[in-house]
């Protein structure tokens, strides 16, 4: 039987590449990581762990003052909690001009803590006392006693008993001014996370 020949298998063309091209950018690499990364390295290594904690304690307590963080002094932990994942469940959903009103010391309050925040649009008045709810819920197996204005998403009103969530429009919350008639509360704000 004769034989028959073989087909020539295509072969992809090869990329032509300029001699020592690709040891220059081996250097370049291995020159930038040394310096980035090598000496820190070094110089933790031969530190105290307590020399350590120093820096990395001062550069988040500089964070901290940048993003202009506030601190909730309440003694009760389970309202702390409670409060924080209220204005949690607000700022994911970029909630603005948030304030916590501590009513505790003021004579016939209604209630321990307001929480006030406003929202651009209804949609996302809705959509922060939906996020208020299903984060206080899953977080703190707590839900509201009481919810108003659910409706017309212009004042959403969470009641929690001992907390009480102010959703607004923009508009509806110039027009009420809630921080005005609790002039004596004392007020924590939270920078508007962009």
């Amino acid at each position: 039987m004769p034989k028959t020949p073989k087909k020539e298998e295509k072969k992809a063309p090869k990329k032509v590449v300029k001699k020592g091209a690709a040891k220059t950018v081996k250097k370049a690499v291995t020159k930038t990581i040394k310096k980035a990364v090598a000496k820190p390295v070094k110089k933790v290594a031969t530190k105290s762990p307590k020399k350590i904690a120093k820096p990395v304690v001062k550069k988040v307590n500089s964070v901290a003052k940048e993003a202009k963080l506030p601190i909730l002094k309440i003694k009760d932990k389970a309202i702390k909690d409670l409060v924080e994942s209220i204005v949690g469940g607000m700022q994911n959903i970029k909630g603005k001009d948030i304030v916590v009103l501590d009513l505790t010391e003021l004579p016939n309050a209604v209630t321990d803590y307001f929480i006030i925040a406003t929202g651009d649009s209804s949609t996302q008045v809705e959509g922060m006392a939906s996020s208020v709810v299903r984060k206080t819920r899953t977080e703190l197996k707590e839900k509201p006693w009481h919810e108003e204005g659910v409706g017309n998403s212009e004042w959403i009103l969470l009641d929690y008993v001992n907390v009480v969530v102010h959703i607004f429009y923009r508009e509806t919350r110039e027009f009420y001014n809630l921080e005005d008639l609790w002039a004596d509360a004392k007020r924590t704000e939270f920078a508007n996370l962009s």
